[in-house]
């Protein structure tokens, strides 16, 4: 009798799981385990969890496993990975004040959709809005392309930041040096709302913390919700941010770059691409080599004791 384990079942973009599920202390990544996804769920139900390192001069510092996902809040994930943006931001914003031709302005809008909680419906939805923009900067995809970061001409930032409480779809555009009638652009889609900017550019370090504001529903559905409708899109990861609007990256199956997938391969890929966070080999503080480690220890635990900590051979 073959006891060889039964291959997953194929559910429509997804992956079925097949056996009992783990036991999942977070709602959110039960939902998306039922939803198909085991990889993502794995990697929720392990975030906060952390351990104990010491290096060669007995530094010890603590290692932390993070989900990076976009509607984790408990270890705040995405916030953390929008106030890495902002700062990241703040320098290219430094240069466009510095270097910008007097007179130049830039548009923010924060848009809010009735949209499908599907991933094939926010694609549509951002490639709707991206292909406006794009269009009104007289620019072509190639041009957009070729443009380096931190030029201070029709310089694109976009970011998708999830669903509101109300389940509406929040996407945010900053376009720096676009000029277009305000009333055009609340007009112009079948938004609920449109809260238009249109500012000098030496006040755009002011609108960096909006654009990569996160949003998160407050209930565990709403999470749960938003999580799943994401999973499979490029470049729409955990806050979303996205660079250089190429439609094409936004057409692609999140890990081989494919307009067609097996399924299989497609989750296969996306529990490769969005491990946690790799264990730092060197030292944060001397940055030499961590030689020893605890074990992984439950994120609703507080830290041991020193001399209660039972450290092994670190592999590399």
């Amino acid at each position: 009798m073959s006891t060889a384990t039964p291959a997953p079942v194929i559910v429509s973009d997804a992956i079925q799981p097949i056996g009992e599920p783990p036991k999942f202390s977070n709602p959110v990544a039960r939902a998306v385990w039922d939803a198909g996804f085991p990889g993502r769920a794995k990697h929720m139900e392990q975030c906060g969890k952390y351990r104990s390192r010491k290096c060669e001069d007995n530094h010890v510092t603590r290692e932390h496993r993070w989900c990076g996902a976009r509607s984790c809040d408990d270890e705040h994930c995405a916030h953390a990975a929008a106030a890495v943006l902002v700062d990241k931001f703040h320098v290219d914003a430094d240069h466009i004040v510095k270097y910008s031709e007097p007179g130049t302005k830039f548009t923010f809008v924060d848009y809010r959709f009735v949209c499908e909680h599907k991933d094939d419906a926010i694609r549509a939805q951002a490639t709707k809005v991206i292909d406006f923009f794009i269009a009104k900067s007289k620019l072509t995809r190639r041009d957009i392309e070729n443009i380096e970061s931190g030029l201070p001409h029709n310089l694109a930032l976009w970011c998708y930041t999830g669903f509101d409480d109300d389940g509406l779809l929040v996407l945010r555009v900053l376009f720096l040096g676009l000029s277009v009638d305000m009333d055009e652009l609340r007009n112009q889609f079948t938004a609920i709302s449109a809260d238009v900017h249109i500012v000098p550019v030496k006040s755009i370090h002011r609108f960096f913390p909006l654009l990569f504001k996160v949003a998160i529903p407050s209930t565990d559905a709403g999470k749960a919700s938003m999580e799943i409708a994401f999973i499979g899109i490029r470049r729409l990861r955990t806050i979303g941010q996205f660079e250089r609007p190429e439609m094409e990256e936004l057409l692609v199956e999140e890990g081989d770059g494919k307009t067609s997938t097996n399924n299989s391969e497609v989750e296969s890929a996306k529990s490769n691409d969005d491990p946690p966070p790799k264990s730092h080999k060197l030292c944060p503080i001397c940055h030499k080599k961590i030689v020893e480690q605890s074990g992984w220890m439950p994120k609703h635990l507080p830290p041991p004791m020193p001399d209660k900590i039972t450290y092994y051979p670190a592999s590399d």
